[in-house]
């Protein structure tokens, strides 16, 4: 598959702001029954704060980094028609812990679409899933992969974990044109991981439409809403997935894949897609 052309805005798809995303504690550590002090590196909770032309409209507790493109990233998956030039301002708080992104929609709006507004979760019903989901899935060309692919995506998937690795507390998401993640980043919550790569798409211009979605959290129906959203031709994680979950891939004809860990996985949509 080509790389999508889109802008050099400065940004980096790798996640950047780890020292920012992991504090050091002293914790007792227990062997058996002996104890023992070590540092350990745990993940960091901030809290985003979104308002609509100054006017909160929800908060989210996040990892305090990619706050405009959480931002963005959020309220697209809630049927908010936005981009980057809608973003009014970013506030970072002193210490950097939180963040208010202001952007340029009318509050309306965006409480509408967020049904019961602050602290809404998106969840896969009808009002979430566009008319045309399962056709765009189902056009997705050369969709197939072999496990050898598949086990090659949760590698990479793994080369960008280092949050992860220093906090055991976080989640990472990736979106994947060929062997390139076009947009890989982490976070407290696996749903922000993955609104911020979105984030990241729409702050870029980069088409989603065919990429591959690679998660490390588990995969529920919200999380499959937001793969068939993007127009993603794949899913894949490492954990696994939810009865719901599972009807929606299958609903939209998604190649859905999760378990993904010591030398096996579990398909659990588009077995036909998996050749080998």
């Amino acid at each position: 598959m080509p790389k999508r052309d889109r802008d050099d805005t400065g940004q980096s798809p790798a996640p950047g702001g780890i020292d920012e995303m992991v504090a050091t504690k002293t914790v007792d550590r227990f062997t058996g029954q002996d104890p023992s002090q070590v540092d350990s590196g745990v993940i960091v909770e901030g809290r985003l704060e979104i308002t609509a032309r100054a006017r909160r409209v929800t908060r989210l507790t996040a990892s305090p980094v990619a706050w405009d493109e959480l931002a963005l990233g959020f309220l697209f998956f809630h049927g908010v028609k936005i981009g980057r030039d809608d973003i009014l301002s970013v506030s970072i708080e002193e210490g950097g812990r939180g963040a208010i992104v202001d952007v340029d929609v009318s509050p309306e709006t965006i409480l509408h679409a967020l049904g019961n507004g602050v602290d809404f979760t998106m969840t896969d019903d009808r009002r979430t899933i566009p008319d045309d989901a399962p056709e765009r899935a189902g056009e997705i060309a050369d969709g197939s992969m072999t496990p050898g692919r598949i086990f090659s995506l949760m590698r990479l998937l793994e080369e960008h974990s280092a949050v992860y690795d220093r906090t055991h507390g976080s989640h990472i998401a990736l979106l994947v044109d060929g062997d390139e993640a076009v947009a890989a980043r982490s976070d407290i919550s696996r749903r922000n991981a993955i609104d911020k790569a979105a984030g990241y798409a729409l702050m870029n211009d980069i088409p989603t439409d065919g990429l591959v979605l690679l998660s490390s959290g588990r995969i529920a129906s919200d999380i499959v809403a937001r793969a068939r959203l993007l127009g993603v031709s794949a899913l894949i994680s490492r954990s696994a997935a939810t009865d719901r979950g599972v009807e929606s891939a299958l609903d939209a004809g998604l190649l859905l894949v999760g378990m993904v860990r010591n030398g096996s996985f579990l398909v659990y949509s588009g077995r036909e897609r998996v050749i080998g």
